[in-house]
């Protein structure tokens, strides 16, 4: 077995990068985010590239800059992506905000300490990992 590799090289972010995420819709629909790829910062950002250009097309800014530790995309809701930084979970709707998206959907603080990763189910369940021991399901 060989693999192939093929030199791709993702600029945009301005400090380490925490997490990247990968989704490809397995119907066969063309929708705008169907290779798309997820990369979560500590600039503050998560960028949303797409996989064929290797280029960005939105981007999620956190207002406090405090850096994004992980992030994941719905497979039920391709537009719905979650984000966390701090003990901070964030959700976004891509369809809203344009090229630059800043108003969360809603926010959950409840871990009462740093949440290191984030996962969506199919089914929708938000999973949150945290510092302090506890997994949160949220749906």
């Amino acid at each position: 077995m060989s693999l192939r590799f093929t030199k791709s090289e993702l600029k945009g972010h301005t400090a380490s990068i925490n997490c990247v995420r990968s989704f490809q819709r397995k119907d066969g629909e063309g929708d705008a985010l169907s290779h798309s790829l997820l990369s979560a910062s500590d600039d503050g950002s998560v960028r949303v590239w797409d996989q064929r250009t290797s280029k960005p097309v939105q981007a999620i800014i956190d207002s406090k800059k405090t850096g994004y530790n992980a992030c994941d995309i719905s497979s039920k809701n391709p537009f719905f992506i979650t984000a966390c930084c701090g003990n901070e979970v964030h959700a976004y709707d891509l369809r809203k905000g344009g090229v630059l998206v800043k108003d969360a959907l809603w926010s959950f603080t409840r871990a009462e300490e740093e949440v290191n990763d984030v996962r969506i189910s199919k089914k929708g369940v938000v999973a949150v990992a945290s510092d302090d021991g506890a997994v949160y399901m949220l749906d």
